[in-house]
């Protein structure tokens, strides 16, 4: 069952007849123009319901509560599998009405976010404002992706990879974060890539950078990916370095902060033309700086932009 799918089968029938005759139309109008507070009020309480119903559903989870790790808590139990036992039950509808509200009033509570009431309810958006700009963040399409089996490519699929991508990233003071590596630094590409020579390297070009982290990949997982080459680059003012390259079946980047890994992505990509990251802007303006990601899959030419400090 594709999100398409379980849109039409179990969500279509439960659109009033004015907003089926043009959902376009329903999705850019404002429910609540005058801005009656009962709203918000009513999401509130179904944001309550949601975390009383999860709890009894699942109590081997923590209580839900309005935070980020709560967010990254429920998306381990939301998949296919839930959905099948939701439909089994007749209750995936009120979950997803519930879970939107729950989810909108975590970034309304946490990162300042508001609502865009739209009608039915689970069509509202999160109007989000941040370092990556500003976004109206469609809540009822990342539970139905979330619910279905995984999307390929640069994109995100379960709940806790949107929300980290569109929520958490983009609202880090990353103002506050320690300048580790000072000065211009010329980064050679290291073209003959081990994990030995990965250390070596580091200690003769960021000597700063003595620890790759407990998270990054084991010497055995690296030597996996099947890097062709590694190119280095100091981002951030010196707060971050980014290191990429082409690798089998894909393009990988790693984001290195002073204590190591922070984080990493992989595109499946051709290998002709060769992909590159590309560090947009000097710094200077740190929260203008992006790191654009050129790539082709199967022979179309693409690019991804992303915040410099990572998805």
């Amino acid at each position: 069952m594709d999100t398409e799918q379980l849109f039409r089968d179990s969500f279509w029938p439960h659109y009033p007849s004015d907003v089926r005759a043009n959902l376009a139309a329903a999705r850019t109008t404002d429910a609540n123009p005058g801005n009656n507070p009962e709203f918000p009020a009513r999401m509130g309480a179904f944001a309550e319901t949601f975390v009383r119903g999860v709890q009894a559903m699942r109590p081997e989870l923590p209580p839900l509560a309005f935070d980020d790790a709560s967010v990254h808590r429920l998306s381990t139990v939301v998949g296919p599998e839930l959905r099948d036992e939701l439909l089994a039950k007749n209750e995936l509808v009120p979950f997803v009405l519930h879970g939107v509200a729950w989810l909108g009033e975590v970034i309304v509570r946490a990162h300042g976010g508001s609502w865009r009431f739209r009608n039915p309810l689970w069509e509202s958006f999160v109007h989000l404002r941040s370092a990556a700009g500003e976004a109206d963040l469609a809540l009822f399409s990342w539970f139905l992706r979330a619910l279905t089996p995984p999307e390929s490519g640069v994109g995100a699929s379960s709940l806790s990879d949107r929300y980290r991508r569109f929520v958490e990233r983009p609202t880090v003071d990353v103002a506050a974060w320690p300048v580790f590596v000072t000065g211009e630094r010329k980064l050679p590409r290291l073209a003959k890539v081990r994990y030995d020579l990965l250390h070596k390297y580091l200690r003769a070009h960021l000597p700063e950078l003595s620890d790759l982290g407990a998270d990054f990949p084991s010497p055995e997982r690296f030597e996996a990916y099947g890097f062709r080459y590694l190119d280095l680059a100091v981002i951030g003012a010196g707060r971050m370095v980014l290191m990429s390259g082409l690798a089998e079946g894909g393009f990988g980047a790693f984001w290195l902060g002073p204590k190591g890994f922070e984080g990493s992505l992989f595109v499946p990509c051709d290998t002709f033309p060769e992909p590159r990251a590309e560090v947009i802007g000097d710094g200077s303006d740190l929260l203008a700086q992006r790191v654009r990601l050129h790539f082709a899959q199967n022979k179309q030419a693409l690019f991804e932009e992303l915040l410099w400090w990572g998805p």
